[in-house]
């Protein structure tokens, strides 16, 4: 590969997208490292410098992320920008409804699905995202939102469809913000929780059509929380 071939402006965007294809390829995951500067220079036979603008590329793509001293590694979720729905510039006052609707729409078709591809790997990550929720919910009342996007986040695992697992946690943003909204009304969380049980049953027992209700069920009791009508 010659540098002589492309400007100065489009060989760091080939680099990077040569650096995006040897991420698949060789199926790095988050908190992989890549291969040095050098080494990628010598790779892609090119300079340090293209190296190093193809790299700020990936950054912006919230693709890698750099540690000072210890090199460039894999980010936690490879892609996914903060706010890449544009969230933050929504109608506050529909953002809560409008996030419930869509999951209503979208989230029991991929439980329904889950039910149908879940592995036993799955099901234990289900089954310990529940256990964690539930001990969040007694113990520290802060962390229970994390929690429970990441019990969403592993049915969502289970349809094994990378385009899902990527698009439903976008989605769960709303479970923030309706932790907000509902955070005092007596037993949201017990029931939520009690919902999740009721969902992993029925993805355990690869029931689509008891999941995919479980799931439109628990996005309704979630909106009648918050006060909101479908």
């Amino acid at each position: 590969m010659s540098q002589i071939l492309f400007g100065t402006r489009e060989l760091p965007l080939l680099i990077s997208k040569k650096l995006k294809e040897m991420i698949v390829e060789k199926n790095l995951k988050p908190g992989d490292r890549l291969p040095s500067e050098g080494e990628l220079a010598t790779m892609f036979g090119v300079g340090r410098s293209t190296v190093r603008e193809a790299v700020k590329l990936l950054i912006a793509d919230n693709i890698v992320e750099i540690h000072r001293g210890r090199g460039t590694f894999i980010t936690e979720s490879p892609g996914l920008k903060d706010d890449p729905l544009g969230l933050h510039f929504a109608n506050p006052n529909k953002l809560l409804q409008n996030l419930l609707e869509s999951r209503l729409l979208i989230e029991p078709q991929i439980a329904r699905l889950a039910a149908q591809r879940a592995t036993g790997e799955n099901l234990y990550r289900l089954g310990q995202a529940i256990e964690e929720m539930e001990t969040a919910e007694r113990i520290n009342g802060l962390e229970y939102p994390s929690r429970d996007v990441e019990f969403h986040t592993a049915v969502a695992e289970c349809t094994q469809n990378d385009v899902l697992k990527r698009i439903l946690p976008l989605i769960c943003e709303s479970i923030r913000e309706g932790y907000l909204e509902t955070m005092n009304v007596p037993g949201t969380h017990q029931r939520a929780i009690e919902a999740h049980i009721r969902i992993f049953e029925a993805i355990r027992d690869k029931n689509p059509d008891a999941a995919a209700e479980e799931a439109r069920r628990h996005i309704l009791q979630a909106m009648d929380d918050s006060q909101l009508k479908y």
